[in-house]
């Protein structure tokens, strides 16, 4: 394969599918999958670059603001392009009020114990919102730098509902044969219901953490690591969920972004439309 294709990908946006296809595909060689890649080993003719860490820093060293984080993508992209300067980006982007909920599916499904309404009115998860699904400034920092010819963007919701169409526009882009695929959901996100069981046991387990005192934390990390594990099988704590859900009274509980940050949003999405496919999807991507 003359170039390399970097996936740039957002969490929650296909990217176990992805991943999948990558290995499946004869005439594709991936990396073994790592959440950190080290780029200095990723120097192979046949080699396909696959990681979500290429628009969003790990750790908890400084704050995940705007500003933040843009710097990080401006220094990612600066980083591949010297390293890869003839390599193909592959963006898949997903409507943003579906990539919140779903985040927030993420993180329960990881340990977390805050409420879906605390999480969306909190500033610092905002500006985090704000600066991660900024598409405007990703996608013109990666075309700026390797060309819009070398830039493929599609929308998750293509897959979806095209999933043959959506191959086949990956296969063009990289022109590689065509390769019969049996398209296959994983790493889904959970019921709302399911989100709210989960989130009661490792509420409860934080609870009776609380015994250890200062080695608290480091005892609820190594569940929160139990957890994260084949997390996208979505068969951790299974039994104990449906245990829940028998004895649930409440209503289903229902996760609405605010209104004023999926405006700003959207608004960060607008280039979106100069790509094919995302005018099929405008009340999910442009219209307020």
């Amino acid at each position: 394969m003359k170039n390399k294709l970097i996936h740039i990908g957002y969490r929650k946006a296909a990217s176990t599918f992805l991943r999948d296809w990558f290995f499946f595909h004869p005439s594709l060689h991936l990396q073994p999958y790592s959440q950190e890649p080290d780029l200095a080993e990723v120097q192979s003719n046949d080699y396909l670059v696959f990681s979500e860490a290429f628009l969003l820093f790990r750790g908890n060293d400084r704050p995940r603001t705007i500003e933040n984080l843009q710097q990080f993508q401006r220094e990612k992209c600066r980083e591949l392009k010297a390293k890869f300067p003839t390599a193909k980006i592959l963006l898949i982007a997903r409507s943003p009020e579906k990539s919140i909920v779903s985040e927030y599916s993420e993180y329960i499904k990881n340990g977390g114990i805050q409420t879906f309404d605390s999480m969306k009115n909190d500033p610092l998860h905002q500006a985090y919102f704000l600066g991660h699904y900024n598409y405007n400034f990703v996608i013109e920092l990666y075309t700026n730098a390797f060309g819009k010819e070398s830039v493929l963007v599609l929308p998750m919701e293509l897959l979806q509902d095209r999933p043959t169409q959506f191959i086949k526009e990956l296969e063009t882009f990289l022109d590689v044969p065509h390769v019969e695929f049996a398209h296959h959901k994983r790493n889904s996100s959970r019921t709302p219901n399911q989100l709210w069981a989960f989130r009661m046991i490792s509420l409860f387990v934080w609870r009776m953490t609380a015994v250890f005192g200062k080695k608290r934390k480091g005892i609820y990390y190594v569940y929160m690591r139990y957890l994260e594990k084949e997390s996208y099988t979505n068969k951790k704590l299974a039994i104990p969920i449906k245990l829940l859900l028998l004895f649930k009274w409440k209503k289903e509980p229902v996760f609405e972004v605010p209104r004023a940050l999926l405006i700003e949003l959207k608004n960060q999405a607008q280039c979106l439309q100069t790509f094919p496919y995302f005018d099929s999807y405008s009340n999910e991507y442009f219209n307020t």
